[in-house]
């Protein structure tokens, strides 16, 4: 009995290739992982700026990291809450100098991919959120390879232009620098709305 083999339909094929490539994706090693965690569920905090100075709107928020000699980040994925439509951001990475942000490295608006991905303490749907950087995050020397992160929604470009519509997702524990919040006077401390305690920021770097 003779079996005939059919060809997969294109539309098939683009599909597996897709599947395969996010499956290559996610199996990068990271340089610095602080996933936000479905089971723990922390709230998030508001990050809002607005271009091209990138003043806080009311707040941006930043995180610090750790990168060893030789290596940069060319990912960067991070998770937060949307109230509205969210469509491009700003990143930004400053030099470390005793848990505080120090001077600029690398300044991009961005437009990343988003899924799915829980339900915060607070009922809010939470994103990942993934992108390529057009210049990557290098390893400053100096300062133990720490470096600070800014991520916040650029509101020029939101569905309500004027009000603040991202909140970066928390985590913890808290690892090295608290993560804190800039309103273009002061840092101020990231206190998760659930338990009244202090959260660092949920995001993940890749080479």
């Amino acid at each position: 009995m003779r079996i005939e083999r059919t060809a997969r339909p294109a539309r098939t094929v683009l599909v597996l290739a897709a599947l395969a490539a996010a499956c290559a994706a996610t199996a990068q090693v990271p340089h610095w992982d602080q996933s936000w965690n479905p089971v723990t569920k922390r709230a998030a905090h508001t990050s809002t700026a607005t271009m091209p100075m990138g003043l806080a709107m009311p707040q941006i928020c930043r995180d610090d990291f750790v990168l060893e000699a030789g290596t940069s980040v060319g990912r960067v994925d991070w998770w937060g809450t949307e109230d509205g439509t969210v469509t491009q951001f700003i990143i930004i990475s400053n030099c470390n100098h005793n848990c505080t942000p120090k001077a600029q490295i690398t300044n991009e608006v961005v437009v990343p991919t988003k899924v799915f991905a829980g339900i915060d303490c607070q009922g809010k749907m939470v994103y990942r959120y993934s992108v390529v950087l057009a210049t990557p995050i290098p390893y400053v020397g100096g300062f133990n390879g720490r470096t600070w992160i800014s991520i916040a929604e650029n509101d020029a470009t939101s569905s309500m232009v004027g009000v603040p519509q991202f909140s970066w997702s928390g985590v913890r524990p808290i690892r090295n620098c608290p993560a804190t919040g800039w309103n273009n006077v002061n840092f101020v401390p990231l206190v998760d709305a659930c338990d009244g305690k202090r959260n660092d920021l949920a995001f993940v770097l890749y080479p």
